[in-house]
């Protein structure tokens, strides 16, 4: 069993999502304001019919374009909110329905609603048969597909995406398309093709929808993502790099190809794309987020830490950002600030286990012994799933001195026979006197080097506890040596040694209190 990364391994899981444009641009490919070569796509919705039934009134017009705009700002309950009085008038109204349709996709996708997406697909299904009795354009089919794609990735189910691409062909084979529309309809064929796992065809409806239109934006960078799934890094970066040079304006391209070139390694190259898109767009927020995660995970805490008060100024009502700060004050030995931020996330948010988790190991650090137990318990109670807590709470309780009756506390780990153990459980049973530490050190995984490295960082780390606890401290010195000198920097194994060493890899001591 792989050895489970506690608070330091958070920040991969969280930032992993940091690419732009959102769902919300997922239909048309393009955000407004993110490039700069004239956006010829100030509306998402057909225009208004000037005959028939949806003949233009005035003040629905109004009310549709608010409604666009609350869009536009992902406010999507908003969107849903205004064109609803129009469609209790007029429920056949097309663009009302194009609309509503659109946002309750989108509010689908962000909640995991397969319901509200279907009640999107409804509404779009009718906005195609509306807009078509008043002369509507390929644009109504827009959301239906989206709405599909969706669909099929909410349930799992390819036939959703194979009907979108069966739908798209037969649109593009009608007549007097606007090369938008035409673009637009490629983009929606290829993301279709994304989901079956097709992604040589992805990538050639991609390039069709960008010799069409070459201003679309999201084709740009969904071309390369195309190509890295495919495994075709030389073709995925040069997809990168002609966007670039395109749109050498825009935020957010450059903040995608900075992300791309995280997931190959090029960690340098990478803080210089998001710093370009900061530089871009000093509002840019995700920008400044994935280049603090990303100097963290070159060990350079202090300049993550401005990055992350930047998002604090900018975004304070994002959770994680207490989170990545406290991380990055943390491995800078800034400890009680550290634990500030994160106290924040869990008064704020009391059912976030992680958060718990996060504000016992810096308690744990600062040698708050109780208060860490009392979070590590309250994690695990939120969450029974997060085992690898069962180590730490056990080494709370050794430096309370409260050893009895561990069988009961942990009693599946303890009945375990030795063939059905895993790593964690064997940190436990060494803790509580039932393996030696040469016993520990023997089940370590060695046919995985990483997770041998990571293994023998906690082991050795568990063995100076209990040897410190003894009065050995001599010994516990030496076993916090040898995980120091393991290459598992995001355990909070490795962390905790840091504070008990007073070593850290930052210019920067510890200017809190450390475990005595």
């Amino acid at each position: 069993m792989p050895v489970r990364s506690t608070v330091w391994g958070l920040l991969t899981v969280l930032a992993a999502s940091q690419l732009v444009p959102t769902a919300a641009y997922a239909q048309y490919g393009r955000s407004p304001g993110a490039f700069n070569r004239g956006n010829r796509y100030k509306d998402f919705v057909p225009g208004p019919a000037m005959r028939g039934p949806n003949a233009v009134n005035p003040e629905h017009e109004k009310i549709k374009r608010a409604a666009q705009e609350a869009y536009r700002k992902h406010d999507f309950k908003r969107a849903i909110e205004l064109v609803e009085p129009i469609l209790k008038q007029k429920p056949k109204d097309a663009v009302g329905l194009h609309i509503r349709g659109s946002a309750k996709i989108e509010l689908g996708l962000r909640e995991g609603n397969v319901e509200t997406v279907r009640q999107g697909i409804a509404d779009a299904r009718e906005s195609v048969t509306e807009g078509a009795k008043n002369g509507g354009g390929a644009a109504y089919y827009i959301p239906y597909l989206h709405g599909m794609i969706a669909l099929a990735k909410l349930e799992g189910r390819k036939e959703h995406a194979t009907v979108a691409i069966d739908i798209a062909q037969q649109v593009l084979e009608l007549d007097d398309l606007k090369f938008t529309e035409k673009a637009n309809l490629r983009f929606q064929r290829a993301r279709a093709y994304t989901f079956l796992g097709e992604f040589e065809k992805a990538a050639g409806e991609y390039e069709k929808a960008i010799e069409i239109d070459d201003s679309h934006v999201n084709a740009y960078v969904a071309l390369a993502n195309a190509y890295a799934k495919a495994e075709k890094h030389d073709k995925a970066l040069e997809a990168f790099n002609t966007a670039c040079e395109a749109f050498e304006n825009s935020a957010l391209l450059f903040n995608n190809r900075g992300t791309y070139l995280r997931t190959q390694g090029k960690m340098d190259e990478a803080v210089a794309d998001f710093g370009r898109a900061v530089e871009i767009d000093s509002q840019f927020v995700v920008g400044y987020i994935n280049r603090g995660y990303t100097l963290m995970q070159l060990g350079r805490p202090a300049e993550a830490e401005k990055d992350f008060d930047k998002v604090a100024e900018l975004a304070p009502e994002r959770r994680n950002i207490n989170e990545f700060r406290s991380q990055a004050r943390i491995a800078q030995g800034k400890l009680q600030a550290g634990i500030e931020d994160i106290q924040k996330v869990t008064a704020a948010f009391p059912k976030y286990a992680k958060g718990h988790a996060n504000l016992g190991f810096a308690q744990y650090f600062a040698g708050d012994f109780e208060a860490a137990k009392k979070a590590f318990d309250t994690a695990v109670d939120l969450d029974p799933s997060m085992k690898h807590l069962e180590t730490w709470r056990l080494l709370c309780r050794i430096e309370l001195d409260e050893m009895q009756d561990l069988d009961k506390q942990f009693p599946d780990t303890f009945a375990k026979p030795a063939d059905k153990r895993d790593w964690v459980d064997n940190l436990v049973l060494y803790l509580g006197n039932e393996l030696t530490a040469e016993e520990l050190l023997a089940v370590i995984d060695t046919k995985d080097e990483k997770r041998a490295d990571q293994q023998k960082c906690e082991a050795h780390f568990v063995v100076s506890r209990k040897l410190a606890k003894l009065g050995e401290t001599d010994k516990a010195q030496e076993e916090l040596a040898k995980v120091l000198g393991c290459k598992a920097t995001h355990l909070s194994a490795y962390r905790a040694a840091q504070f008990l060493t007073g070593k850290f890899d930052v210019a920067e001591k510890p200017t809190d209190a450390v475990i005595n």
